[in-house]
């Protein structure tokens, strides 16, 4: 919904560019929503909340609350205090800019009860870990949260100096477990692309970070060999089952401390949960581009991947260009003569960070090498699609 024509226009061309066709685009405002419009399961209000005006805050709050399936999730995405931040960017690549000063958390933990709603938690599930602040912002936290999690909250965002939230809201009635166990993440996947960082000395820790910069340290041989599977089948994921069956056999109460440490490096943002497995497709004969990333490619310099995260190639041209043309009707022979006529037709250069190509003969044998590489890289990113996600 929108109530832009421009935009609708513009949503509209790339849905059918892309061949999306379960969208429907309705020009109004929350004011005019029809009410046989029915529930949903995921609401998303990605305009920063704080900037709208309160009558408009009142609705946005009044329609979740009347459209939230009985477990469904809202999101609001607002300024918590800042000046002239520039939010995260959704996954069609908009940046929301905003000049208010914002909102305390306290103040839309207030709103959100007044309207029957709840606090479930932020988008980003590891900003919520007082252990990420370190030991003795972690003590303050635990002391204030004694008062309950919207104090935690307001204090984190005091520690952290956060200017932005991305919440999650749901009914004011749902009964909500707030202690995360290792139980719990058992049905979840698991993915972590890190740089693995080892100690000098024979048998000494390894440092695991990942590009957040959330790390984990560890001597323990089946964790090291367990974060090293993740990083070699990233972006794929695997269960947890999965993950402890790839270190072999081992006594139980082995078997349980790693599902701890495993535990352990979710908590602290290294690895990565997820509901399902990532339709991420291999290198193949003749590979696919997700097409939202192909259209995206022919007008940018960032795509969106599957996993619905910005992959910034401004660097790697080669591989902006390799996306546009991965629509499954050519093969690496095929890629690398079409790419080589680009780089001759603009008597240029391209790089693929590792290798720059430049416009004379026996560019074609190069890109042929380089092809395999290409498109390996692509799919480490999260940019080669499989069977399913192609036909969207």
């Amino acid at each position: 919904m929108d109530t832009r024509p421009n935009a609708l226009r513009e949503a509209a061309a790339f849905a059918a560019r892309v061949g999306v066709r379960n969208v429907t685009f309705l020009p109004r405002g929350l004011e005019s929503m029809p009410a046989e419009i029915g529930e949903f399961d995921y609401i998303i209000c990605h305009e920063p909340f704080s900037s709208l005006p309160a009558h408009v805050q009142y609705l946005v709050l009044q329609q979740l609350k009347q459209r939230l399936a009985p477990n469904g999730v809202g999101y609001l995405s607002y300024q918590c205090g800042g000046t002239g931040h520039r939010g995260p960017a959704s996954a069609s690549g908009q940046r929301p800019v905003t000049t208010d000063r914002g909102l305390r958390f306290t103040q839309v933990a207030d709103r959100l009860m007044k309207a029957g709603l709840q606090y479930l938690g932020e988008a980003d599930f590891v900003t919520m870990l007082p252990s990420n602040l370190g030991t003795s912002a972690e003590q303050v936290i635990k002391r204030v949260s004694q008062r309950g999690i919207v104090a935690a909250e307001q204090a984190m965002d005091y520690l952290r100096r956060r200017s932005y939230r991305e919440t999650l809201v749901c009914h004011g009635d749902v009964r909500l477990k707030r202690r995360i166990s290792v139980e719990d993440i058992a049905p979840l996947y698991l993915s972590a692309a890190t740089q693995e960082m080892r100690s000098s000395t024979p048998g000494g820790a390894a440092r695991y970070q990942a590009a957040n910069g959330a790390y984990v340290t560890t001597s323990s041989p089946a964790l090291q060999h367990a974060l090293k599977i993740l990083q070699a089948r990233y972006p794929a994921r695997l269960t947890m089952r999965q993950l402890m069956g790839t270190v072999g056999p081992v006594h139980e109460a082995d078997r349980t401390r790693l599902a701890y440490s495993i535990f352990s490096a979710c908590m602290s943002g290294v690895v990565s949960l997820a509901l399902s497995p990532l339709p991420v497709g291999a290198a193949s004969s003749h590979p696919v581009a997700w097409s939202v990333a192909r259209d995206q490619a022919v007008r940018q310099r960032w795509v969106s991947n599957l996993q619905h995260r910005l992959v910034l190639l401004e660097d790697f041209p080669l591989h902006l260009h390799a996306i546009s043309l991965l629509d499954g009707k050519l093969d690496l022979d095929q890629l690398a003569a079409s790419l080589a006529a680009l780089v001759a037709s603009r008597a240029s250069t391209l790089s693929t960070g590792e290798q720059t190509f430049r416009s004379h003969s026996g560019i074609r044998a190069q890109l042929m090498r380089a092809g395999p590489l290409l498109v390996r890289d692509l799919a480490k990113l999260g940019l080669i699609a499989d069977e399913p996600a192609r036909r969207l």
